[in-house]
């Protein structure tokens, strides 16, 4: 078969339709094959096979949705001969009323013979159970004329009767369970044909004109870029603890939660998911030079002076946009035959199977990974914030695709302990993860000394002493590893002097993650053994002045 190709561009025209189908245009009848899904947006291909005859022939994809970016627009295919694809327009197409009515009036006509026959049914039903009822009601003794029945039959009399009831009220409630549900999708279909009615809002169509050399057959595939559409990370964390502290592995359970409301349903489609964002900007920015000057001071009765120039607009990424939240997970695969496909630029999962996302906004889940990971495990505690000490298990992300930011579900020895944060971490760094409390591991922090000074004849400064004791012991019968967080004040004003004590204990790492002022101590604690901390400073400043302690934003 002859290969046939077209990458469409910028030269993608866009009209509203308003006079009449060309005699030689052909209603495409394609299908979705495979979706895309980026993290703000999706890649749509759609299949169709062809049998035109010589000459020129235009194909008229309808319906499609109004988010497709029109520049995105790609046809490829095969065919059996000379075939060459010409132009490609994007067009608009007011709704018909019309036509929307008569596709109403096709759902609803079996609907509604449906539910007549399902209300015909409901009303034998209760006729006979109507007539069981009244011949209980009779009694056995009034049965007939000749004096009714024996007591002998009595039994078996009332054993009809139940069996009966029994019989009929469980038809009734199978039937009007069925009347309820068909009455339900009356109302759906009517819903949304009234909402249909009242937008104001074309179809989109695109048209793509094929020239043959002679009467060919062949196959096309049409993808577009579409908005309204996004898979966000979700993880399962399960840690098992095993003897002495040890644990005896971690698993790792990705999940992808999908959604779309691009306008059409992809049913039955081969999915995947890209880390790319495609709807991110291409290039970094220009940077403009800056220049610095002299404020200068306005006079009053001075000349008017020109308007400033108006403030450069700003526009939003698209990664920047607000997330929606996430809805519980309703779907899961199995994880075995998804594919993982990287290159140096991005990461790929094939999920396997044919799956289905309607365009409703419904969240679909599925597991993309499942790793088991062998942990490092440490108990760690920030006393200045919280004496409680948790336990925390860290490993590096030895995959060769990144883990994108999402929300964990922590799961410690089958109990579920509680949702945290994974941050986007790529191969090779580090990922730590909070279990809970271990309450077998105390922390306490006490002041032990404060003492202010206020400037003397000589002097003109004040300063203001701090100490404080931090005490760790580990309960266990095992031992522990545990890692205790604290902090000092800095200061960049040169008058303002931070002074750390002599009786300091040194810590093990006085910088922790590039944070100015905050530092750790890291202890292996045999069983029942603990430790004291002791960390001060001095404050030194000109007494004319006042202190005030900012906290300092995180950084990420």
């Amino acid at each position: 078969m002859t290969s046939i190709k077209m990458a469409l561009g910028a030269g993608v025209a866009a009209s509203v339709l308003a006079q009449p189908l060309y005699a030689a245009e052909i209603e495409a009848r394609s299908r979705i094959d495979a979706v895309a899904v980026y993290p703000d947006a999706a890649i749509v291909t759609r299949t169709l096979d062809v049998d035109l005859p010589q000459g020129e022939s235009v194909l008229v994809f309808r319906g499609l949705p109004l988010a497709i970016d029109p520049a995105s627009l790609r046809v490829e295919g095969r065919a059996t001969g000379g075939l060459t694809l010409g132009a490609v327009d994007s067009r608009l197409r007011p709704v018909d009323p019309q036509k929307v009515a008569s596709e109403t009036e096709a759902q609803l006509k079996p609907l509604r013979e449906e539910r007549e026959r399902m209300t015909a049914t409901i009303d034998a039903l209760e006729g006979r159970k109507a007539m069981i009822k009244r011949f209980g009601q009779t009694g056995p003794a009034r049965g007939d004329k000749d004096g009714g029945l024996e007591i002998a039959q009595w039994s078996a009399a009332w054993d009809a009767v139940g069996a009966g009831f029994a019989k009929v009220n469980d038809e009734l409630r199978l039937a009007r369970a069925s009347l309820v549900e068909v009455d339900a999708k009356i109302k759906a279909i009517e819903a949304a044909d009234t909402a249909r009615r009242s937008r104001t809002a074309p179809e989109r169509e695109f048209t793509v004109t094929l020239t043959a050399d002679a009467p060919v057959k062949g196959a096309l595939t049409v993808s577009y870029r579409v908005g309204n559409a996004s898979w966000q990370p979700a993880y399962d964390a399960r840690l098992t603890m095993g003897e002495a502290g040890r644990a005896t592995g971690l698993t790792l359970v990705r999940r992808a939660l999908v959604t779309q409301r691009t306008g059409e349903d992809w049913t039955g489609v081969t999915l995947s998911l890209s880390t790319v964002r495609a709807a991110r900007g291409t290039q970094a920015p220009e940077v403009a030079p800056q220049r610095v000057g002299y404020l200068e001071a306005v006079v009053l009765g001075a000349p008017p002076m020109l308007a400033d120039a108006p403030a450069p607009k700003t526009m939003m990424r698209a990664a920047e946009a607000p997330a929606t939240g996430a809805a519980p997970p309703d779907v899961a695969l199995k994880v075995a035959a998804t594919v993982l496909e990287t290159n140096g630029y991005q990461a790929t999962f094939r999920i396997p199977g044919s799956l289905t996302v309607p365009t409703d906004g419904t969240q679909k889940s599925f597991i993309i990974q499942t790793r088991e990971l062998q942990p490092d495990i440490v108990v760690k505690a920030a006393p200045a914030l919280d004496p409680t000490a948790y336990l925390e298990a860290s490993f590096a992300n030895d995959a060769d695709s990144p883990l994108l930011g999402g929300m964990v579900s922590l799961i410690r020895d089958g109990a579920f302990i509680g949702r945290g944060q994974v941050a986007f971490t790529p191969p090779g760094e580090k990922v730590a993860l909070g279990f809970g409390a271990d309450d077998r591991v105390t922390v306490t922090r006490v002041p032990v000394r404060r003492r202010e000074t206020e400037p003397g004849l000589l002097g003109s400064n004040k300063t203001d002493t701090r100490e404080f004791r931090i005490s760790v012991k580990n309960l266990h019968d095992f031992p522990v590893k545990a890692v205790i967080v604290d902090q000092m004040p800095y200061s960049e004003a040169a008058n303002l002097v931070v002074e750390p004590l002599s009786t300091n204990t040194p810590p093990t790492e006085k910088t922790v993650k590039d944070r100015r002022g905050v530092m750790s101590w890291i202890y292996d604690l045999k069983p029942k053994e603990g430790r004291d901390i002791l960390l001060g400073y001095r404050l030194r400043w000109p007494s004319d002045r006042e202190l005030t302690f900012e906290r300092m934003p995180i950084p990420r």
